[in-house]
């Protein structure tokens, strides 16, 4: 996935507050995730790469600013 793709589908799970998470692996919605929850494993893929949708913005914003 993309990376602008990703940065949209955050900034719109953050905002609607759903409990979603997003892997970073391979962008799977992942449910009842926390919304400051770090490298939980995906259910889909494995990887331990599920961000809640507002640490996984800051990660961006971290990322972006370095």
């Amino acid at each position: 996935m993309k990376t602008p793709e990703l940065i949209d589908r955050s900034l719109a799970l953050a905002s609607s507050e759903t409990g979603e998470g997003l892997c970073a692996e391979c962008g799977e919605t992942v449910p009842g995730i926390d919304p400051q929850a770090v490298r939980a494993k995906c259910e889909q893929c494995g990887c331990s790469a599920v961000y809640g949708a507002k640490a996984f913005v800051l990660e961006l914003i971290a990322l972006h600013n370095h």
